[in-house]
């Protein structure tokens, strides 16, 4: 009994190096659901359960502990002030908590490199990727800082990435502990006019409730809303209030509440946009352009290698695709590589059932493996494959501006 009275220490006298378990008592939450370490609780050699977690000394300072709180757990709970005016209370769920949080380690929180993850399938040119992570304050968000900026307008012909970028930066907002939301405009959209404004309004107000709450910044992007960052003077006089309503919504937030990170992509230009959306200090209009050549060898050479196709070719070979793609838009990369092995197997299975139906192949039932098919895949085949499926689309491209589609021109 005394050998295990022994091994129980205050979590403030562990040795550099020192493992072991927080004890009950050692861990505390607050009225929004954050964990608390206390100092002043006790560990011990004995525990493992979500609430007796593993606590290790790191370093000398007071601050200097690595806790694995994935799935920890506590009954006991204190308010949030009274644990902030204590000194041996550190709160490890609150990302931006002031003061603390430089110093201590915590397993939850991942790398940078993961936590920016979702932004490296995004294949922009360096400087136009920069203006827009800049100004959606992806910097501060993964240092724990407040955000600087109000947002962007991502404008651009379709198939450029812009729906891509959103969402990658929401997703870097989520991995760091902030909230990421996105707002479809048609589901909001109801008849009568006011609908939409209201609508909007209600749910900004309701994730700028949560990001308060929380502490942490929010990130609210808009996928093809053009219709909210047009002028009044632009939209046609039957809209012309409805969604002017709307407009008058995001001027009420953005800029305002510097807690929230607005993003909106549109194909419509800049010399239509409300003036007051666009000012300085609110929303920054980047043109996201169709990639060059450099971007479109980069994004074959990661593609064919995602979608498990073929990987490590010489670097002339994905310029070589880069070169029979370079009038294609970014989206048209993609999707070649994501449906080229279910493509290829469907090919293989109508050749060994000795028809050019694949409905016929099916009720054979013919079956070619995934192995087999990817064995027989080479560079000279991927692109003479790309060849055709480039000139089939070209060929459509025709068709339609013949029957009165125009092509999207940046000016």
């Amino acid at each position: 009994m005394l050998d295990n009275f022994k091994r129980i220490k205050k979590i403030s006298d562990m040795a550099e190096g020192e493992k072991a378990y927080i004890q009950l008592g050692g861990l505390v939450s607050d009225e929004h659901g954050r964990l608390w370490l206390n100092l002043e609780g006790k560990v011990s050699t004995k525990g493992g359960s979500v609430i007796t977690p593993v606590i290790k000394r790191t370093g000398k300072r007071k601050y200097d502990f690595e806790i694995d709180n994935n799935n920890a757990y506590t009954p006991y709970s204190v308010e949030s002030e009274i644990l902030k005016n204590d000194s041996s209370c550190i709160c490890l769920d609150d990302f931006f908590e002031v003061g603390l949080k430089a110093d201590i380690e915590i397993k939850k929180a991942e790398s940078i490199k993961e936590k920016l993850s979702p932004l490296y399938n995004i294949f922009l040119n360096d400087e136009i990727l920069n203006q827009v992570l800049i100004n959606t304050n992806i910097p501060e968000i993964t240092r724990g800082e407040k955000p600087v900026f109000s947002g962007v307008i991502l404008y651009g012909e379709g198939g450029t990435g812009k729906t891509s970028l959103q969402k990658a930066i929401g997703g870097v907002y989520k991995n760091c502990g902030a909230i990421a939301e996105e707002l479809n405009v048609a589901s909001m959209s109801e008849k009568f006019i006011g609908s939409l404004g209201n609508n909007l309004d209600k749910k900004i107000g309701e994730i700028n409730k949560e990001s308060e709450k929380r502490n942490v910044p929010a990130f609210i992007f808009l996928d093809e809303a053009t219709s909210l960052v047009m002028s009044r003077e632009t939209h046609n006089s039957s809209s012309a209030d409805y969604y002017q309503e709307a407009v008058d919504v995001l001027k009420k937030y953005i800029s305002n509440y510097p807690n929230l990170v607005f993003s909106i992509t549109t194909n419509a230009m800049p010399d239509i946009y409300d003036d007051t959306l666009v000012r300085e200090g609110r929303l920054l209009p980047v043109l996201i352009p169709l990639p060059g050549m450099v971007e479109k060898t980069k994004m074959w050479e990661f593609f064919l290698d995602k979608y498990e196709i073929i990987k490590n070719l010489d670097k002339s070979c994905y310029q070589k695709l880069a070169e029979i793609s370079s009038e294609e838009k970014g989206s048209f990369i993609s999707e070649f590589a994501k449906g080229y092995i279910p493509g290829k197997k469907l090919e293989e299975e109508t050749r060994l059932s000795n028809t050019s139906s694949i409905l016929d192949s099916l009720s054979k039932g013919v079956y070619a493996s995934i192995e087999k098919v990817k064995e027989k895949i080479n560079f000279d085949i991927i692109f003479a494959d790309l060849e055709k499926a480039v000139s089939k689309g070209r060929k459509r491209n025709r068709l339609k501006n013949q029957i009165g589609f125009k092509r999207f021109e940046a000016v």
